[in-house]
This record gives structure tokens, sequence and C-alpha cells, in this order.
């Protein structure tokens, strides 16, 4: 009876520790959507301050608060902030493949697979009787 309970935690440890595996996953995946969406602004905004005169007089919200910039250097500013995003998005992709892998790797060796809907239903009927 002890080995049956030690035997179920585990696989109970296992299934968490892969949920928690894919979760992070999905959360990666989701800031990269977010960075993706923040990075097409930012070059939308940058290509409308580009047909501007370099030395129109712009605003730039930082931190909260209104700071005057001229055109020229607000594109400088919104193309370094684009750069950066572009970088923030490839290293987040890498590490998306890297956890992806991770997350392979242990479904293989804990033998994790997915069922399908009749092999569900085939498991729940033979539980129920």
């Amino acid at each position: 009876m002890t080995s049956e309970i030690n035997d179920e935690e585990g696989q109970r440890a296992i299934v968490e520790t892969f949920q928690k595996l894919r979760k992070d996953q999905q959360n990666m995946s989701a800031a990269i959507s977010s960075l993706e969406a923040e990075m097409r602004e930012y070059e939308n905004v940058l290509a409308v301050v580009k047909t501007f005169n370099p030395d129109r007089k712009c605003h730039q919200d930082v931190a909260g608060t209104l700071v005057a910039i001229s055109a020229g250097d607000l594109c400088q500013s919104l193309e370094k902030i684009a750069e950066n995003q572009k970088s923030q998005i490839k290293t987040l992709e890498e590490l998306m493949v890297t956890k992806g892998k991770e997350i392979d790797d242990y479904r293989k060796e804990h033998n994790i697979r997915f069922l399908t809907a009749e092999e569900a239903m085939a498991m729940r009927a033979a539980n129920q009787k």
C-alpha cells in the first residue's frame, strides 16, 4: 500500500513538473507576442516621425515626464528601442527552443504521452467499471 502511495505521488510530481515546464514555455510565447506588438507600434511611430523635418520639435513621454526632443533625435531613440526589442525577441525565441527541447527530453525520460479523445474516453469507461 505504501509503495502505491509513493508511486502515485511520484507520478503526480512528474505531471506537475511537466505542466510547469509547459506553462513556462507558454509564458515565453506570451512575452514574445507582447514584445512583437510593442515593436510594431514603435516602428509605426518611427515611420511617421521619419517624414518630419529633423529639426522639428517633438515630445516624448519618458518615465511619465513629457520631454521636448527634435524629430531627428527621436528617430534615433526609436530605432535603438526597436533594435533592442528585436534583440529581446531573438533571445526569448532561443530560450523557447531550449525550453521545448527540455520539455521533449522530460517527456521522453518519463514516458509521457498525450491521449487521443478516444483513448481518454476508453480509460474513463474502464475506470468507471
